[in-house]
């Protein structure tokens, strides 16, 4: 009898056995990464926007809103606004309305999801209405491309006034040139200087 013995029928059988096993686990891992990419795309269905800006707070991102164009590190995120820290030093806050884009790094790790009960909860009207109270002197960028110094006076529903005056300067009657109504609708960004206690 030579080295090789023939393969009997129960060996052949046995071979197509372990094929078919192999190719129904193929397909289970196929239909479980399938599951699992559909799941994913399902609860990224229902992510907002800034849900999902908030697993990215610490990152590198470059906002625009119209002209204006915000390269820097994203603070903190709101259901109707962004903070952003840029280079120069100087805190905005975005609102993000239909004229805004964001940018983020491709390579950027999202950190967990969280609950995040306050942060649903705060929104620009609440962080104006603070800086009005602060007296935090703010540069305004408009939907319209236009821009506005000056001291937040009130917030109101759907509203600012803003005492117009030079970013250096205190607000005064002597220093105050008019106050200006602006439509939060219409505000695209409120800047802090550089120097800002609030920072």
């Amino acid at each position: 009898m030579g080295d090789h013995e023939e393969q009997g029928p129960d060996d052949r059988l046995d071979h197509v056995f372990e094929e078919l096993e192999a190719e129904f686990e193929a397909n289970l891992r196929w239909e479980a990464e399938q599951e699992a990419a559909a799941a994913i795309r399902a609860e990224a269905g229902e992510v907002t926007l800034w849900e999902h800006l908030a697993r990215r707070v610490g990152g590198r991102v470059v906002i625009r809103v119209g002209a204006l164009r915000l390269d820097g590190v994203l603070l903190a995120s709101y259901p109707d606004f962004v903070a952003v820290r840029t280079v120069d030093g100087r805190q905005h806050m975005v609102s993000l309305g239909p004229a805004v884009t964001v940018r983020v790094a491709a390579a950027q790790r999202l950190a967990p999801a969280t609950g995040g009960k306050v942060a649903s909860r705060y929104g620009l009207r609440l962080a104006l209405r603070e800086l009005a109270r602060r007296r935090e002197p703010v540069l305004l960028s408009l939907v319209d491309r236009g821009v506005a110094t000056g001291t937040i006076e009130v917030v109101g529903r759907d509203y600012l006034e803003l005492a117009e005056h030079e970013l250096g300067d205190v607000p005064r009657r002597a220093t105050v040139t008019g106050h200006r109504l602006v439509p939060l609708a219409a505000v695209a960004a409120v800047t802090l200087p550089p120097d800002s206690p609030s920072r």
